[in-house]
């Protein structure tokens, strides 16, 4: 409640984000992911009435575009824009978001993992937060996969720590050690209410293709691409642009990477594969001051947030900059 206000008297304060409207150059990319009224904890959503007032204030103060549009638009204007993306592929984007997407005219991207296209199931992080928000268990404990015992507390009033104790657990293994973590913490943890999301079919795909949405790729299992080797790296950009290709009838030249991480290798793997867009994430905003040399990586803001006030104050930099003093206190 008082976080909610605090960020309503900061909209207020900033007029608006005037200012923020009028500065030249500027390319703001939001991702969303899930966008419903589900209230969970872990991996939690973006509400309906947030993401709707939050497409209402785009719409009516921002030129929204698509990516290939992006060295048209600000060789003719330095006007801001916005690029509106969407992760993973959860159905609710096709039931939630795409009516007031509609609503508003705005233009948006989709970048698909092509694996739960086979599967109709959510990316192994997905389904392990799927099993956090409704265990029944305040710990996950394991002796079997790994080399060293792993025991991480479940604790659903600290969800962000909860969760980057696994993401951390998540980032030192690979691809096939992911999927057999992922399978036991649905063994061990998952209950009776445990429902994993609903993901955008073949058909769900073709049809926002169709209307309005900017299809990319999102690799085809979501692994973390820095860990995996380079015959691992070549099947996961190839194969999802390849299915994406011959399903949308199109080409695919977007690529987002999963939880943002790259290295120099996986953005070379990336152009020669074809991709001419690599979305990443570090919640900043992007200058396009020369349009004939328009970069090819792109900053986005993710966007999970109660309110629509917060995730305002978080895409014109408000967060980053709160992290950056966070820092600097602790470096000193």
């Amino acid at each position: 409640m008082l976080r909610g206000i605090f960020f309503t008297l900061f909209r207020i304060a900033n007029a608006d984000y005037f200012l923020r409207q009028k500065t030249p150059n500027q390319l703001y990319i939001l991702i969303f992911h899930q966008v419903n009224d589900s209230g969970f904890t872990f991996y939690p959503a973006l509400p309906n009435h947030a993401f709707e007032q939050i497409c209402k204030f785009f719409s009516e103060r921002f030129n929204v575009i698509y990516f290939s549009e992006v060295a048209d638009y600000f060789k003719k204007t330095r006007k801001p824009g916005v690029i509106m993306t969407f992760d993973d592929g959860h159905y609710d984007i096709l039931e939630n978001a795409y009516p007031v997407l509609k609503k508003y005219k705005l233009k948006f991207n989709i970048n698909i993992a092509t694996e739960s296209l086979e599967t109709g199931l959510p990316q192994d992080s997905v389904r392990v937060y799927n099993v956090l928000n409704t265990t029944e268990k305040n710990e996950y404990i394991n002796t079997e996969l790994f080399s060293e015992p792993i025991k991480i507390s479940i604790d659903k009033k600290l969800p962000t720590k909860t969760e980057a104790k696994f993401f951390k657990l998540f980032k030192k293994i690979d691809k096939k050690q992911q999927r057999m973590l992922a399978d036991d913490i649905v063994e061990k943890l998952a209950s009776k209410t445990t429902k994993f999301s609903r993901m955008l079919s073949r058909d769900d795909v073709v049809y926002l293709s169709k209307n309005g949405a900017e299809i990319g790729s999102h690799t085809h299992s979501h692994p973390l691409l820095p860990n995996i080797d380079t015959a691992s790296l070549e099947f996961e950009l190839s194969h999802s642009k390849k299915v994406l290709e011959n399903l949308c009838g199109k080409g695919i030249d977007i690529i987002a990477y999963p939880r943002g991480m790259y290295n120099e290798t996986v953005i070379q793997k990336s152009f020669e594969l074809g991709y001419k867009y690599i979305l990443l994430t570090e919640n900043r905003h992007n200058v396009i001051n020369d349009p004939e040399k328009e970069s090819s990586l792109f900053y986005r803001v993710g966007l999970y947030h109660k309110t629509p006030d917060e995730s305002l104050a978080k895409v014109f930099g408000f967060h980053r900059t709160v992290h950056g003093l966070k820092n600097r206190l602790r470096r000193g």
